[in-house]
């Protein structure tokens, strides 16, 4: 009966967490030439109560949920970008951000003393868009939209 009880929470929180962007999303065509594009990918269901926010050189980008992507372009001069992902840990990986290149980066979970904690690795474009198709696409919430619903509800 417990086991019972277990599974029906489990399903009740997952069906709660879902991967939210605050950037545009990014199309699937191509990378314009001055930008590049940045996926981080989540495929895992541990973790399923747990978002991960996503940061580009301290700029929140996105909070990932299980089974969810997030993709985001940016303008790209060469310089190098980091991307950190942040439960109880920071993870972070430093990509060099070429103009035309799209980086898949896939997160693990992993167990963590509270919450859980993240990995970053990059994945090649094969396994990334492989990934990519198996996923929920996020739920996009810009700040103008947010900022129009703080005023909307004074």
């Amino acid at each position: 009966m417990k086991f019972l009880y277990f599974l029906l929470l489990t399903v009740l929180l997952s069906s709660c967490v879902t991967t939210t962007q605050y950037v545009e999303l990014a199309a699937n065509d191509e990378v314009a030439e001055n930008e590049a594009r940045v996926v981080i990918l989540r495929k895992s269901p541990l973790g399923t109560a747990i978002k991960a926010n996503v940061f580009q050189d301290g700029t929140l980008v996105g909070k990932t949920g299980p089974r969810g992507y997030l993709a985001w372009s940016a303008p790209a001069n060469g310089q190098p970008v980091e991307i950190i992902s942040k439960t109880e840990n920071r993870e972070r990986l430093t990509i060099p951000f070429l103009p035309g290149q799209t980086y898949y980066i896939r997160q693990r979970v992993a167990f963590g003393w509270l919450i859980g904690r993240f990995k970053l690795r990059m994945v090649s474009p094969e396994e990334g868009k492989a990934l990519m198709a198996k996923l929920k696409t996020p739920v996009v919430v810009l700040p103008t939209e947010v900022t129009a619903d703080v005023a909307s509800k004074r």
